[in-house]
């Protein structure tokens, strides 16, 4: 979690450094909020997702030298990942109506809502990997480093579309 809040604080500050930060004109305030419950729902499967790794990671301690095939079961009887699981459904759902509304408003996908998508879809293919083929650690890895680029494509999102924000003032003081 707190991963998670520093690479927003660094969004945030590679936003706001710049003498014009990026902006998104958008009248839409639905569409911002849809943004900002993604963002929310993103984070909380991060959690829940860095938990599930934490589980992975004693079970793999506690079952050394067995194929990860074997032990994957008593994961997958566990509260943290089937919701883990489960609500990865619920963060595609938000980011097809995120979409949905950004071409509506756009007439279509902006790079940045694209990869947006994208990256939502491509955490779900790699869960699905995860969960079928077996814990893979490249594909654990992949799907935690897909994670963060995620949160930062939904910071910067917020970000641009909070208003318009005015020029920074380079003069230095006397």
């Amino acid at each position: 979690a707190l991963a998670i809040l520093l690479l927003c604080v660094l969004v945030y500050v590679a936003w706001r450094g710049t003498d014009m930060p990026w902006h998104i004109e958008t009248n839409s305030l639905l569409l911002r909020r849809v943004a900002i419950v993604l963002l929310m729902l993103v984070v909380i499967e991060g959690i829940m997702g860095s938990q599930v790794r934490e589980m992975t990671d004693q079970l793999a301690a506690k079952h050394n030298g067995i194929k990860r095939e074997a032990w994957t079961v008593e994961l997958e009887n566990t509260a943290v990942y089937l919701i883990h699981r489960s609500f990865s459904w619920l963060i595609l759902g938000c980011a097809i109506w995120f979409a949905i509304l950004v071409r509506r408003m756009a007439g279509r996908l902006p790079l940045l809502a694209f990869s947006i998508v994208a990256l939502v879809c491509g955490q779900m293919t790699l869960g699905i990997v995860l969960a079928r083929v077996g814990i893979s650690p490249p594909a654990q890895v992949l799907h935690i480093g897909l994670s963060s680029l995620l949160v930062s494509a939904l910071s910067l999102w917020v970000l641009a579309t909070s208003g318009a924000i005015e020029p920074r003032n380079r003069t230095l003081p006397h």
